[in-house]
């Protein structure tokens, strides 16, 4: 009988663990959002941003915004045609945003 009671409250506290593991995954994407949001205030850049690193440019495919300072950047870099490839490049914390108009065109 007893074995029968523990298996009901293993089932029971699995459940409490699904609905505990879903609002925590909800909760990481809020966070997530409210960290890509601060970057873009603080900072200026977003996904699609085109920024500089080591003199040469780069489009922003990929924000880490956890950092205390300047958010880790992954970009694809400009090619010599001007189109952006498609390799990806970790630029760190050492970008710099390029200038823009307010078309979004670079200036």
């Amino acid at each position: 009988m007893k074995v029968k009671l523990i298996d009901i409250r293993i089932k029971d506290l699995k459940k409490e663990e699904e609905k505990l593991t879903v609002a925590r995954s909800r909760i990481r994407g809020l966070i997530a959002g409210l960290r890509l949001e601060k970057a873009e205030l603080e900072h200026g850049v977003k996904i699609g941003s085109i920024v500089s690193y080591h003199g040469k440019d780069h489009k922003v495919i990929s924000i880490d915004a956890s950092w205390r300072d300047k958010p880790w950047l992954v970009g694809h870099p400009k090619k010599k045609d001007g189109s952006f490839g498609t390799a990806k490049r970790n630029l760190y914390g050492y970008w710099e945003l390029k200038p823009q108009d307010n078309l979004g065109k670079l200036s």
